[in-house]
C-alpha cells in the first residue's frame, strides 16, 4: 500500500536502511514483511522512492535470544 505523505524525511528511511536495522541479509526480507502487510510503505514528496516509517519498523516484534540448554 503506497501513501503519499509531506512529512520530515527524518522519520522515514528506505527498504536498505530497514533491512540493516533488522538484521537481514538482503531487502527480500523486506519485501515479504510489506507484501504481508506487516509493513506500509509511503512516498514522500515528489520522490518516487518508496519509504518506511522507522517507527514501524523499529517497533516490529523482535525474535527472542536462543534459551542456552543445561
Amino acid at each position: 500500500m503506497n501513501n503519499k505523505i509531506g512529512q520530515s524525511m527524518d522519520e522515514y528511511i528506505n527498504k536498505r536502511q530497514a533491512t540493516l536495522l533488522l538484521g537481514f541479509k538482503n531487502t527480500r526480507s523486506i519485501n515479504e514483511l510489506i507484501k504481508h502487510g506487516y509493513l506500509v510503505t509511503y512516498i514522500i514528496d515528489a520522490s518516487k522512492r518508496e519509504m518506511l516509517s522507522k517507527s514501524e519498523v523499529l517497533s516490529l516484534p523482535k525474535k527472542d535470544k536462543p534459551v542456552a540448554n543445561y
